[in-house]
């Protein structure tokens, strides 16, 4: 599977920033799950599947539905299913990724989950954006000027 990245690391190698597209996402995870995601029937079955998962992987201080699955299940109901090609935006593709990386880091992808797609103002994931804008806004995006976030500091980029 491709995938197209820009990365930014500390000193000491940790993740400071990135975006990441990975495409055929759409098509992996159909043949991966032997489903048909444009189907709606389809789409209600994984709606379900993601209940309990949310509920398992978000417990406590990170719990993001009130009383349960059947919050999770009347919010989820409300959302369209989105593209795993493009998987950002108040959908269900996007939860379903972030609902994986909760494993991980619940206490960051938890609220990606949520009903709202995040916990702003620097942590929405799965919300609805104007992707031309909020991806080519450098500085609202990592706070450093146009183009300066996924370069090496050290390299002179004029020519």
């Amino acid at each position: 599977m491709s995938t197209v990245a820009f990365w930014n690391f500390d000193s000491d190698g940790r993740v400071l920033r990135y975006d990441a597209w990975l495409p055929n996402l759409q098509r992996w995870n159909a043949i991966l799950l032997g489903a048909d995601f444009d189907d709606p029937a389809a789409q209600d079955a994984f709606r379900r599947t993601l209940c309990p998962a949310i509920q398992q992987r978000c417990t406590g201080p990170n719990a993001q539905y009130g009383s349960g699955e059947e919050d999770c299940a009347a919010e989820l109901a409300a959302k369209p299913f989105g593209n795993y090609d493009e998987a950002w935006g108040d959908n269900i593709a996007c939860r379903a990724i972030h609902v994986i990386l909760a494993r991980i880091r619940p206490e960051i992808h938890c609220p990606h989950v949520g009903p709202n797609g995040g916990d702003g103002p620097d942590n929405y994931k799965c919300v609805d954006v104007d992707y031309s804008t909020e991806y080519f806004a450098d500085e609202k995006l990592y706070r450093e000027p146009e183009g300066v976030p996924f370069t090496c500091l050290d390299k002179d980029y004029s020519y």
